[in-house]
């Protein structure tokens, strides 16, 4: 599930740059799509390699937080080149968790460090920090962006309606052709939430979605995350019986 949010965003990302950049043209949006996730993917490998490097060479009592911001700079600079930030990102996720891809080479064998493992652990958790701070900044100017006037239109319950229509019967087709046995399950579990909001917000700077009511938007962020958390209580709701029933059951003789 993480793998596949992840991709999506990523697909979604390119896509969407490739038609802004597109003005009505065929040739330039594939020429664009397909050459700004082979540009992305080249980054990505070398930053994750820079990284990779850097890591094992950390020393002192600060160290994390230069990582981070070059990461955030790196991702400004991949937004404004119209590249795939996100593949940046995911490639050094990548990386980092798995060393082995690239220590097959004896040069680059060398260059892990003996406490790499423990250093890893550190980052992880500080990242981990610095995400739940931006998730609840994000929710706070999800608040601020919304507008409630805009979600009582006609015209947006009908288009978040239709979205999340699209959203769901997609998914529910590629569940039942991938014969997944929790399809049941898996197929309330499509939030859309930070790209969405910033995607459409920034088509919408540009005038390329003039009129298009913005509270279908936030309808269908709603709408969604909501039925993602109920499948989460229900399908979490018999495992927890089970567990009770299992601890409460006296032992077999």
């Amino acid at each position: 599930m993480i793998y596949e949010s992840s991709l999506s965003d990523i697909l979604g990302v390119l896509v969407f740059y490739a038609w802004q950049n597109a003005n009505g043209s065929l040739e330039t949006f594939t020429f664009d799509l397909s050459g700004g996730g082979a540009v992305s993917l080249a980054a990505a490998i070398a930053v994750a390699l820079a990284l990779f490097y850097f890591i094992n060479q950390l020393e002192g009592h600060v160290r994390f937080l230069p990582l981070i911001a070059g990461l955030n700079c790196l991702y400004a600079v991949g937004k404004e080149l119209h590249l795939s930030p996100l593949i940046l990102v995911l490639g050094c996720g990548l990386l980092i968790k798995n060393p082995h891809l690239i220590t097959w080479h004896a040069r680059l064998r060398s260059l892990r460090s003996e406490d790499y493992d423990q250093t890893l652990k550190e980052f992880k958790g500080l990242v981990a920090e610095l995400t739940f701070a931006t998730k609840s900044f994000f929710f706070l100017l999800l608040g601020c962006w919304t507008n409630v006037a805009q979600m009582v239109s006609q015209e947006a319950w009908m288009v978040a309606g239709a979205g999340i229509a699209i959203i769901y019967g997609s998914r529910w087709l590629i569940l039942k052709l991938l014969r997944q046995d929790a399809a049941a399950q898996l197929l309330w579990i499509a939030p859309r939430g930070l790209i969405t909001v910033l995607l459409f917000l920034s088509a919408t700077e540009t005038g390329k979605l003039e009129g298009f009511p913005f509270g279908a938007v936030m309808l269908i962020v709603l709408a969604t995350s909501a039925l993602t958390a109920l499948a989460h209580r229900q399908a979490a709701g018999p495992a927890e019986a089970a567990a009770v029933l299992d601890t409460s059951a006296p032992p077999p003789d």
